[in-house]
């Protein structure tokens, strides 16, 4: 199974090394939208599968699940972005808005 994290550094890392672990995690694809900094602070050390990098959105739909693993202010931004194009599993790990209004 492939997981996608949105985001990739402190927590995200954190659930990416636990997921790896997982006898049906196959691949975690991380995504960030700039790409040439994601590709130059991103470690795979402590993740046990294979990992892929992406700077695509699109690439997120091909995943079974998707972790939202990025700041808080940007849970809802990426939500709005995946909620109808996206037919897997989604996990925000915080809150995924800010405000009532959201």
């Amino acid at each position: 199974m492939k997981i996608a994290f949105i985001g990739y550094k402190n927590h995200a890392k954190r659930l990416m090394s636990i997921f790896s672990e997982l006898q049906y995690c196959q691949e975690i694809l991380v995504y960030y939208p700039d790409f040439p900094k994601l590709s130059s602070n991103f470690s795979d050390d402590g993740i046990s599968c294979k990992v892929q990098l992406t700077s695509s959105i699109d690439d997120l739909f091909e995943a079974k699940a998707i972790v939202i693993a990025s700041p808080t202010h940007t849970h809802w931004e990426y939500l709005k972005l995946i909620l109808n194009k996206f037919q897997g599993y989604i996990f925000c790990e915080k809150p995924p808005c800010k405000n009532l209004k959201e």
